[in-house]
């Protein structure tokens, strides 16, 4: 089904709506853990936790886009590593941090400083523009390592070009490392959640099962990668209801495209 689109500036009112409909479900009988409340992070659902006033109830569904991937993959572990060979010693997933990917990427960076020292940049820092800025926005946006090094290269000067070429190495060693530790950071937790458990035959369906019910705070905030996911599993929700500002996009660092959401779901 198409979702209702709820638009509206800070402060006008979009979460109040978005829980109005909430209530609504639940008197017309649907169960809270059929609900999924998707929020722009952790402060947020947290938020929708303590503020919605039920009677009485089962677990709230309400969560951040990425805390939501942890959860599933935690889960749902055993199809992933059956397609991921590397993954099969691991009996469980284990989430970096961004401060310990910053690290694991300094380290594999270090032995390479020479070929950046054009750029004048400390290998710290380079540590968090490649595993961050770059890992990070690239697989919010669905992209692979290797098409953020080309599409990086090709937008600057050809000088630089075998830069980019370092650049793919490091986000792959970085994968590779990751994949054989049973780590996972956020741009490859998203990668096996969009790139692998979201194609296993039975789990969409399975999704479609367990949740009848899709509500989003602050689709302005989300990602290229989560306005997939919103837009396949909307399509077989009972009821649904997303939330815009305008203004909002604050989370582009992260790769927010308010722009992208806007031409999907309101525009389009």
């Amino acid at each position: 089904m198409s979702p209702t689109i709820i638009v509206g500036a800070t402060g006008a009112g979009k979460t109040t709506a978005l829980m109005r409909r909430y209530y609504e479900w639940v008197r017309g009988g649907a169960q809270t853990n059929q609900i999924l409340v998707l929020t722009a992070g952790a402060k947020h659902s947290s938020g929708w936790r303590r503020g919605l006033q039920l009677e009485s109830h089962g677990p709230i569904e309400a969560h951040s886009f990425f805390g939501f991937i942890q959860r599933e993959l935690q889960l749902f572990w055993a199809p992933v590593q059956h397609a991921i060979p590397e993954l099969t010693p691991w009996v469980r997933p284990e989430f970096l941090n961004v401060e310990i990917a910053h690290h694991l990427m300094r380290g594999l960076l270090e032995p390479l400083a020479g070929e950046f020292a054009a750029l004048r940049a400390s290998p710290a820092r380079l540590s968090i523009q490649i595993a961050s800025n770059l890992a990070t926005v690239g697989a919010s946006a669905g992209l692979s390592p290797g098409e953020i090094s080309r599409r990086l290269a090709q937008a600057d000067t050809k000088e630089k070009a075998p830069l980019y070429d370092h650049v793919h190495g490091l986000m792959e060693n970085l994968r590779e490392t990751c994949l054989r530790a049973g780590l996972l950071d956020y741009s490859l937790s998203l990668h096996l959640f969009t790139g692998v458990l979201l194609h296993h035959p039975a789990y969409l369906d399975h999704l479609r099962g367990r949740y009848r019910y899709l509500l989003v705070d602050d689709l302005d905030e989300t990602v290229p990668a989560e306005h997939d996911f919103l837009e396949r599993l909307a399509e077989g929700m009972a009821g649904a209801a997303f939330a815009f500002n305008p203004d909002g996009g604050h989370a582009g660092f992260m790769g927010a495209d308010p722009m992208a959401a806007w031409e999907r779901f309101i525009s389009g």
